[in-house]
């Protein structure tokens, strides 16, 4: 194995969870004060707005942020490939815009109440900075800069966000001031990407690029991106065909509850969204230098475990208590979201378990199978939605998401193998999952009633089991050689002597 990319992958891979993390939090802690400061039915117009400019910034992006990704590290000419991306993504965005404008009472009073008209065009004004933003980070990612990764999206737009729309609400604007701080929060986040690409990078360094040039960069630019429109990421458009299914069948307020308990979910995904930002463009120079397949599906094996290690405590217990959290988190008004929050995070741990199986499939260039699985998957979430919705209400929204997503990274798995024969299983993978699982079981059945009675209770109960679990992965050989070889590698950036830690583990 080429350990130099490997380890550019673990330690790029752990900037950006550090990243992550911080900007989860932030992210996270956003949510949990609009949420009580605008109450149920004010968060849940709000939380409608956000999830419809994500995915119209998905759309508009045209797939160009996975195909700048992927493209920079194989092209001669890296800036006109970005140039390329960011002027029709940009184009495009625009015009987005301003039909999101023009038609913003017809979405207000179709899925939301009439007098959420501003909002909604606070949310249009914001789409064209967040589509710059998108674009940047695609070109970082495309040059392996974790470090601007984690900085831009995690720190100044997170951040900026949550200052400027919790003082809009407190200057007296309610939800429209809320709407104005994130759409001025965005701006400056692109703002700064732009500066930060000018300055400290080579895409936007040259200023004799001409539209001819571009131009040759554009048909092969979008044939390997537009599949992707729909597939950079599956649970955004997921979410937000959704919160439509909600805003359209029932109110607001159930649109609040739905995105609360949803936003909580997606902690499932932090630790493959760490890794990914920087599997893909690895991953593709690997398949680009016609690398040994047995060395890349081994490097697939080995982070798909260490993804599900990461996250396997955190999905039992917020499956193990799920009331307790959004009680805890949100107030008793969001409580009956916990049903919700079980539900979905049992298909967005399907995606940990099958592994980086999009990443994989975009980095060797099988995007045609991503965009018709993807479509696939929007088509029937939303007819199964529609179906469940009446009986089962926001439930049976989040049993459909569920059961489509969960259907995607089964049937992404199995063509990477197929088409490849990567897969994420192991057998040292499969003795820590039962391992854990078992352990967790006796957990809730010896005291489930105490950890449930507070969210302290749980925060305590899992720290403490998510140790355990470390000291299980380790008592069941989860840690292999080549895991010994990337943590020797890493730590000479590391400060302290880890040699008796080696000696400890090679003995046992």
């Amino acid at each position: 194995m080429k350990s130099g990319l490997y380890g550019r992958l673990f330690s790029g891979g752990l900037i950006i969870l550090v990243g992550n993390v911080l900007g989860m939090g932030i992210a996270f802690l956003t949510r949990i004060v609009l949420a009580r400061l605008l109450g149920v039915s004010g968060y849940g117009i709000l939380a409608f707005c956000v999830s419809l400019l994500e995915l119209l910034v998905l759309l508009t992006s045209l797939g160009l942020e996975e195909g700048v990704a992927r493209n920079i590290p194989r092209a001669e000419d890296s800036g006109s490939v970005f140039l390329t991306a960011v002027e029709v993504a940009f184009a495009t965005a625009v015009g987005a815009a301003v039909a999101l404008a023009l038609l913003s009472s017809i979405v207000s009073r179709l899925f939301l109440v009439p007098s959420a008209v501003p909002v909604v065009i606070l949310f249009a004004l914001a789409l064209p900075f967040q589509s710059v933003v998108w674009l940047s980070l695609g070109g970082f990612r495309g040059i392996g800069d974790a470090s601007r990764i984690a900085f831009v999206q995690n720190v100044v737009l997170r951040g900026a966000i949550i200052v400027l729309a919790v003082a809009g609400i407190y200057l007296g604007y309610g939800i429209v001031g809320a709407a104005a701080g994130w759409a001025l929060g965005t701006a400056i986040t692109a703002g700064l990407s732009i500066f930060i690409l000018v300055r400290e990078t080579d895409l936007l360094s040259s200023t004799q690029r001409t539209f001819t040039r571009l131009s040759e960069h554009t048909g092969p630019l979008l044939r390997f991106s537009v599949p992707l429109v729909i597939a950079t990421a599956a649970w955004q458009l997921i979410q937000a065909t959704d919160d439509m299914i909600i805003g359209y069948s029932l109110s607001p307020a159930q649109i609040g509850v739905f995105d609360a308990a949803f936003t909580t979910g997606r902690i499932m995904l932090l630790f493959v969204w760490s890794f990914s930002a920087l599997f893909l463009p690895i991953f593709s120079q690997l398949d680009d230098e016609d690398a040994d397949t047995e060395e890349m599906s081994r490097l697939y094996t080995l982070m798909a475990k260490w993804v599900v290690v990461l996250t396997l405590p955190i999905f039992l217990f917020v499956v193990g208590f799920p009331e307790a959290i959004m009680t805890a988190l949100f107030g008793d008004a969001y409580a009956s979201g916990g049903l919700v929050l079980a539900i979905v995070v049992v298909g967005f741990f399907v995606e940990v378990a099958t592994g980086m199986t999009r990443a994989a499939l975009t980095a060797i260039g099988d995007t045609r199978f991503i965009f018709w699985t993807t479509t696939g998957t929007l088509v029937a979430n939303v007819v199964l939605g529609f179906l469940l919705i009446s009986s089962f209400g926001i439930g049976g929204v989040a049993a459909a998401t569920a059961l489509t997503y969960a259907a995607l990274n089964v049937a992404s798995a199995v063509r990477l193998y197929l088409v490849r024969e990567f897969h994420a299983i192991s057998s040292a993978l499969v003795r820590v999952t039962v391992s854990t699982t078992v352990l967790f079981a006796l957990l809730y059945v010896a005291f489930g009633s105490w950890i449930r009675s507070s969210l302290l209770t749980v925060l305590l109960a899992g720290m403490g089991f998510y140790a355990v679990h470390l000291i299980v992965f380790f008592a069941v050989g989860g840690l292999e050689t080549e895991d010994m070889t990337l943590l020797r590698q890493y730590t000479s950036t590391i400060p302290i002597n880890l040699q008796p830690l080696f000696d400890l583990l090679e003995r046992g």
